[in-house]
Parts: C-alpha cells; structure tokens; sequence
C-alpha cells in the first residue's frame, strides 16, 4: 500500500517548507522526518533488493521513532519533577534495546518486544498529555497543537497494529502470510504519516526576538 508513503513524502515537504519559512513544530521534528524518509525510500529499497530481507532495518527504524516520541513528551513535560526519573528510565531503555539489537542478530524476525515496550513506557506520557490539555488547559485551541496529532496518531497505530506487532513472527512463518502482514501494517502506518502531517500543518510563525 503506497497511501502512507505518499502522506509522508507530503508530511516531509511541508515540514522543509515551514522550516525555510522560519516556522517551528515539535522539536526535532524537520530532522525526525528526513530520516523517516531516508528510511522509508532509499534505505527499504536498498534492503529489499539486495538483502533477503529488511527486518533488520525496520527493527532498528521502528527503535529510532519510538525513541523520538518519548523524547518528545519529555520535552514537553520538562517542568515536571518526575521528567528527571523518567529520562532516566528511557536512557535505560535506549541502552538495553541497543544491546539487544546489536546481540540479537535482528535480520530474521520482527523485534516486537522492543517495540512494544518502548510504546508501553511511552503510553504514560501520552495519556498525561490528554489529561494536560483536557482537563488543565480549559478552552486551548488544542486543534493548533501538533502535539495532538501526534498522540492520536500513535495511539491508533499501536493500538491497530499491536495483535499483528505481537504475533508477527508467528503470522510470517509462511511466505503467503508476510504479505498480507504488511498490508496490514501499512495499514496502521497510514495513521502515523496523518498524524506526521498535521505536525506539520500546525508548525508556527517563530516568536519574535526579544532583542
């Protein structure tokens, strides 16, 4: 399915649009999507035609962003006097699924573990987020907020993509099943690369200098 490939090339070009313009998204976030391209074209392309497989680089992919979300909510919650022990818990984090990647040979099978993982210490942050602008933040026009994409994006993904993340090494057992597998994932990733372009719809005119 090529739906969320083009979403994301749209997502990228006005990301890049709104940085020349001085504007500014999440932190990060113009950098963020020129690897999600990077990896998403030439790098799958390159791994699918020469290599028996990509899992290696989807595994090692699926970390990267993971990673970015939780640094992401950090940063928004970086006022918070629990952000320190929860920064802690994510370096931590990034070390163990380093080593794991790295020790596990992750070529031939999907890495379900770190991913879900990473997405259940994250799922803390998003939810706190929600109650942040629901409940703290009355009458906010939370539709501005790239912030909000975001959350429900990864929020539909995971939760659409969970069971076929978790048993995924069982559905792929037979090659007749690989397919229909990323079919339906990409499926889920139609998700994120909306929630990628409402980002970037809501980047903002820069503040202007104090000085």
């Amino acid at each position: 399915m090529l739906a969320f490939k083009f979403i994301l090339i749209a997502a990228l070009c006005v990301t890049l649009y709104g940085y020349v313009q001085g504007k500014r998204t999440l932190p990060g976030f113009t950098l963020f999507m020129i690897l999600v391209f990077i990896f998403e074209f030439p790098l799958d392309y390159m791994f699918n035609t020469y290599l028996p497989s990509n899992f290696g680089l989807k595994n090692y992919f699926s970390k990267l962003c993971v990673y970015y979300y939780i640094w992401v909510y950090l940063d928004y919650f970086k006022a918070k006097a629990w952000n320190i022990y929860y920064k802690g818990v994510w370096c931590l984090y990034i070390l163990v699924t380093q080593l794991y990647f790295y020790l596990g040979k992750q070529s031939t099978y999907i890495d379900a573990l770190s991913y879900n993982a990473g997405m259940i210490l994250l799922l803390p942050l998003l939810l706190a987020y929600l109650y942040d602008v629901v409940y703290k933040k009355s009458y906010q026009p939370v539709f501005r907020d790239p912030y909000l994409y975001l959350t429900f994006g990864v929020l539909f993904f995971f939760t659409s993509a969970f069971p076929l993340l978790t048993f995924a090494n069982l559905l792929i057992t037979q090659n007749s099943a690989y397919e229909a597998y990323t079919q339906l994932l990409n499926v889920g990733n139609i998700f994120l690369s909306l929630a990628y372009l409402g980002v970037a719809l809501c980047s903002t005119n820069p503040k202007p200098s104090i000085a």
